[in-house]
């Protein structure tokens, strides 16, 4: 994505944002701290070790999962039909 579209993105996060990045994926993980610090709403960077872009090593995938499953659970209210 171009830097000047990923700004104007990241300004318009206003709720929360959990991002996920592989710690093996260098030069992601600078920019999305970049981005990460303009964030003005409730965030979280999490670095999965040993995962690069894809998350294709063994466990890594499931790891991501279970991440943002979690993350999910904590915001995400279920209302039922009446």
């Amino acid at each position: 994505m171009d830097s000047q579209y990923a700004n104007a993105a990241v300004r318009s996060f206003a709720r929360w944002c959990r991002w996920l990045v592989g710690g093996l994926d260098y030069p992601v993980i600078e920019r999305n701290r970049d981005a990460y610090a303009r964030l003005r709403c409730e965030k979280e960077l999490k670095i999965v070790p040993g995962a690069t872009h894809l998350f294709e090593e063994p466990g890594t995938l499931e790891e991501v999962a279970g991440l943002a499953g979690d993350w999910f659970r904590r915001r995400l209210i279920c209302v039922e039909a009446r």
